[in-house]
């Protein structure tokens, strides 16, 4: 389980405060909000990329390490944030494992990508990439923030479809952060509406899907 327990970022005026969550494994969760509202920074806390102010973020009932591989795995926005440019797409994905073939596959990753620097990759291909790369570890949790904003509706669709049988399959649990209700209503379980620092409503399950490009594209796909 990850746990948050009353998270504040911030000292005077908080970027968000008391701020609870409980995450179960294969479990996949939805966190919407307007820009602007700590989104980012909370995933990044959950992650152990930030320090909150106060409050603490356990899996399975111990703290976050502070060394070696992360439990929890933070997916950026912008996949290009977390590699290094002038690495070959091969010595990325290994630097942290052997290259895992069965999930090269099931996310979509071709073998002629491996020679290829990250700039002569799209965004789609680098979000693939940097998946991959975050699973190699086996995490227990991944935090993906806003991870297919800028693809097109048919990428995004397929992006999703690979990384929940994936969650499924290996029990990961999922935040899923994101500003767009008709992505977070196809693909999350529930959705915590409305973030704004500690005022959200937990919802028991999201509303019915937007009839949108991404869930015409999902249902299609």
């Amino acid at each position: 389980m990850l746990q948050a327990n009353h998270l504040t970022v911030g000292y005077e005026r908080p970027l968000f405060s008391e701020f609870s969550l409980c995450l179960a494994p294969g479990e996949c969760v939805g966190l919407y909000g307007p820009s602007g509202t700590g989104k980012t920074t909370l995933g990044r806390v959950l992650s152990g990329l930030h320090k909150p102010t106060a409050g603490s973020v356990l899996v399975n009932a111990k703290p976050l390490p502070k060394k070696g591989f992360r439990p929890v795995q933070y997916l950026y926005q912008n996949p290009l944030q977390a590699m290094n440019p002038r690495w070959r797409i091969e010595r990325i994905l290994t630097e942290v494992a052997p290259l895992d073939h069965d999930l090269m596959q099931m996310i979509g990753i071709e073998q002629e990508w491996l020679k290829r620097f990250p700039h002569e990759l799209s965004g789609g291909q680098l979000q693939r990439v940097s998946i991959l790369r975050a699973l190699a570890g086996r995490p227990e949790y991944l935090i993906a923030d806003e991870i297919t904003a800028s693809l097109d509706p048919i990428s995004q669709a397929k992006l999703w479809q690979a990384l929940q049988r994936i969650a499924k399959q290996q029990q990961i649990g999922v935040l899923v952060i994101s500003h767009d209700q008709a992505l977070l209503s196809k693909v999350c379980s529930r959705v915590l509406n409305g973030f704004e620092g500690n005022s959200f409503d937990h919802g028991a399950s999201p509303d019915e899907p937007v009839p949108t490009e991404l869930t015409q594209a999902c249902a299609s796909a």
